[in-house]
């Protein structure tokens, strides 16, 4: 018969069949995997082929358009945009709607944590809608409800997948001007009887029922991908990709049939507006990313821009491109793959032990090859021990002293790494402020950090009492008081282990006169000798941030105690010249903080400039390559020192306080001022040396009208 029962695994459940029929002979009926598929009474159906004209299936060109601006969307309310996936913008568009007297529907979870589309009216039940459900939603009666509101004259919002509102549009028959539409980048979708069977599993887990869940909570990690479970009496949180449930829809082996064959699917919108995560903010909007969520919002009809312009003040908006909206959002391009494990999935789902016999998380291969090409895992394997936990997890050290300010920014920076496998070393240098008690109150709010509570010896010791309990296949380190971009960790990692490298580095980073991100990045790779050079040239960060280290690679390298000036610089010269291969980039993905008042960086003493130049001699002794370039390159580096300490004393203005150190280093920094002319440093530095060379003081004036002051530290000299 000419009904809808012709389009059978097509159908995407919407049931706008379901609410058109005039004879209502057709029912939504859960199939074996728990998807609804409609079914027809044929002893009713008069063949009218209404449910056909009212199908998306069968009208996929239904009010489509592709976007003509995105934007980057961050909500203001802090608790808004804590309650929403990423930068709150769904959220804000129906607050506008409702500050507007008008009518919102989107998904919510029922008092069973089933998911279905609900009504909402008042401001109070707009908490229902926030966040992401990873699970079909019911439609139930909600067309027919708009479809009544509308002609109430309400103005309404309706939110949900893009076929969702392809179904709303072709259950109405057309567009109504008082009806706004946003759409959701959506990979697809589990179906809601998977989603019971694991709230049954977690309820056996956790002894008692499940009273809440939010798929994306902000409340550990900030924006991720972190479920929140909770009971009366217990509260649990799981990562995405680690999850029994997650692990199966990140690789999409449990989606409906349809959304392997998604016809909206690109960027040919059926919303007037379409948000998801905007997870390219991080590199391309630095200065505008937050770790509480950022939004993309991408703007298709005249009606999404009217929308636009009303919900913008409730944010902070940016304008992006296209292709900045689209990074990691595959469904934009094309619909998820069907994997082979789909054509099994479900056969079991009635047994009692389904969930318990899945597949747990994603395991340590499969997340490498997530990031690398097929094949490299075999490099883990190559450094020994095969692919365990200790390979392919990231130490990240961070010694601390005196920076309470700034160190919940920091840690919380690392916590919310796009590379879930880490740990955090939080090594208490014997701190004076409150820094070691929020070390510790960091340690309680996630198991990844690890604290270490030590005498006060110096940074170095810090760094090398980190080294000695890391575990990790990986090190890399990270300032007390500065903080890093989400793919701090990701970046350097996937650099390293494609190139079969010992040691991955950016060039740049962010600080405090240099807020843009590079514009193309460029990844090379350099021996030991060529790395020695770059570093005693500057071209390279001088310390210990900005770069990931093999594990095994620093088994017989340490930092030297009692170095506390110039300590970072004389480890990476130890390490780069023993290295076969380092890759390096130039995305920056590290703030280097510079107005820290209590930073060794802000202050003038004489046991700094000598201990910096003794660090300068090490070097020098230690230097195991010697060629023409590493000589040209020592001789820069030996100016750069005395003239940045030639520098200090004049803005500390200390010359008669201090004649022997500020003598030692004036003569230096004219007399090997124009070596940096013979040497791969930057046009900056050469302009530098070269003013230096005609006039010391210049650069001391430039930078104290930058208000880059030295204070003259007592206690030190």
């Amino acid at each position: 018969m000419e009904n809808i029962s012709r389009i059978k695994e097509k159908c995407v459940g919407c049931k706008s069949c379901e609410q058109s029929c005039p004879k209502h002979c057709i029912s939504m009926v859960e199939n074996k995997e728990g998807f609804w598929y409609p079914s027809v009474d044929e002893k009713s159906c008069i063949e009218c082929k209404v449910c056909l004209k009212k199908c998306p299936v069968e009208n996929t060109e239904f009010h489509r358009n592709e976007p003509h601006k995105v934007w980057a969307w961050r909500n203001k309310n802090d608790v808004d945009i804590m309650r929403s996936a990423s930068g709150g913008a769904a959220d804000s568009a129906a607050k506008t709607i409702l500050q507007m007297g008008g009518v919102v529907y989107g998904a919510a979870y029922d008092e069973q944590l089933a998911v279905s589309h609900i009504e909402v009216t008042d401001e109070a039940e707009r908490e229902k809608l926030q966040s992401s459900k990873y699970v079909q939603s019911d439609p139930k009666d909600s067309y027919t409800k708009v479809k009544q509101r509308l002609s109430e004259g309400k103005t309404v919002l309706f939110t949900g997948t893009p076929c969702q509102i392809a179904g709303l549009y072709a259950f109405l028959g057309g567009n109504p001007e008082n009806l706004y539409t946003v759409d959701l980048i959506c990979h697809g979708v589990p179906s809601p009887k998977f989603f019971k069977k694991y709230l049954e599993y977690q309820n056996k887990q956790m002894a008692g029922r499940v009273i809440y869940f939010n798929f994306r909570s902000k409340d550990k990690r900030g924006w991720g991908t972190q479920y929140l479970l909770k009971t009366k009496t217990k509260t649990k949180t799981k990562t995405l990709s680690l999850d029994r449930y997650g692990k199966h829809f990140m690789d999409g082996d449990c989606y409906r049939e349809s959304c392997y064959q998604c016809a909206y699917a690109n960027t040919s919108r059926v919303g007037d507006l379409t948000v998801g995560d905007f997870w390219g903010s991080a590199k391309n909007h630095p200065n505008f990313y937050s770790p509480k969520g950022v939004s993309s919002v991408f703007v298709n009809t005249e009606k999404g821009q009217k929308l636009f312009e009303m919900m913008r003040v409730l944010a902070e908006v940016e304008e992006a491109t296209l292709e900045e909206g689209m990074v990691k959002q595959g469904n934009l391009i094309k619909p998820s793959m069907r994997p082979n494990e789909r054509n099994t999935f479900y056969e079991k789902i009635d047994e009692d032990n389904f969930m318990g016999d899945l597949k747990v998380g994603i395991q340590p291969k499969e997340r490498l090859k997530a990031v690398i090409p097929a094949g490299a895992v075999r490099l883990l394997k190559k450094w020994g021990g095969g692919v365990t936990e200790e390979n392919y997890k990231v130490s990240v050290i961070v010694p601390v002293y005196n920076v309470a300010p700034f160190l919940e920014k920091c840690v919380e920076s690392i916590l919310s790494q796009t590379w879930d496998f880490i740990e955090i070393i939080l090594v208490d240098d014997g701190s004076t402020d409150n820094s070691g008690l929020i070390c510790d109150q960091m340690k309680q709010k996630d198991d990844r950090v690890k604290v270490l509570h030590k005498s006060n010896g110096g940074v170095s010791a810090a760094r090398n009492s980190g080294m000695e309990i890391a575990s990790g296949g990986f090190i890399c380190f990270v300032d007390g008081d500065d903080y890093v971009m989400p793919d701090y960790v990701e970046y350097m990692l996937e650099q390293l282990i494609k190139n079969d490298a010992d040691i991955a580095l950016t060039t740049q980073m962010f600080g405090n006169f240099d807020e843009k991100q590079v514009k193309n990045d460029e990844i090379t790779t350099w021996n030991g000798e060529d790395a020695v050079e770059a570093i005693l040239c500057y071209r390279v960060p001088i310390g210990c941030y900005c770069k990931l280290f093999r594990a095994d690679f620093l088994e017989d390298v340490r930092f030297i105690p009692e170095i506390f000036i110039g300590e970072g610089f004389n480890f990476n010269v130890a390490v780069f010249q023993k290295a076969d291969k380092v890759v390096v980039g130039k995305r920056k993905t590290y703030y280097y903080r510079r107005d820290n008042p209590t930073s060794a960086m802000t202050k003038f003493s004489i046991k700094k400039c000598e201990c910096g130049l003794w660090a300068l001699d090490v070097i020098k002794q230690n230097l195991k390559i010697h060629s023409k370039r590493i000589d040209a390159a020592w001789t820069y580096a030996n100016w750069r020192t005395h003239s940045d300490f030639y520098d200090m004393c004049v803005l500390a203005r200390v010359e008669k306080e201090y004649p022997e150190m500020y003598k030692k280093c004036l003569k230096v920094t004219r007399k090997d001022a124009l070596s940096a002319l013979y040497v791969p440093t930057s046009k900056q530095n050469k302009l530098r040396a070269v003013i230096m060379w005609v006039c010391p003081v210049a650069i001391s004036f430039a930078m104290r009208v930058r208000k880059l002051k030295y204070h003259v530290n007592v206690s030190n000299r």
